[in-house]
């Protein structure tokens, strides 16, 4: 008897180690992005409805968080922060807060990302 058998008889009840499987696998692979698409007008879109929401959403996103870090006293000195923090310190800027809630928008950038990405797959 290989260790793998043996193994599979302390791990798995009699019912379960004697089921044969099929040669072929019946699921079949499945495409990471749907072709089916949609209509508007008379052109076909390879999009579903869902991947363009995706999309949108991250384009949403990456434009305000451009705005935030080009346009705003925080994104300022959230720069100011990552590139000098002496030179921040110097000038009245809390380094330390402003690394955290750097981390805190890249936890919440990486958890939408996964919400949005949890129903396609």
């Amino acid at each position: 008897m290989s260790a793998r058998q043996y193994a599979s008889t302390l791990s798995w009840p009699e019912t379960v180690r004697n089921v044969s499987l099929p040669k072929k696998s019946f699921l079949k692979s499945i495409a990471p992005f749907s072709l089916r698409g949609f209509k508007v007008g008379g052109s076909r879109l390879f999009f579903t409805p869902n991947d363009l929401f995706i999309v949108l959403v991250v384009l949403g996103v990456a434009i305000a968080l451009a705005l935030l870090f080009r346009a705003t006293t925080l994104g300022l000195q959230m720069r100011a922060a990552a590139f000098r923090p002496e030179v921040a310190r110097l000038l009245g800027v809390r380094v330390g807060r402003m690394l955290t809630l750097g981390w805190a928008l890249a936890a919440l950038t990486g958890s939408l990302a996964g919400v949005l990405v949890a129903p396609s797959s």
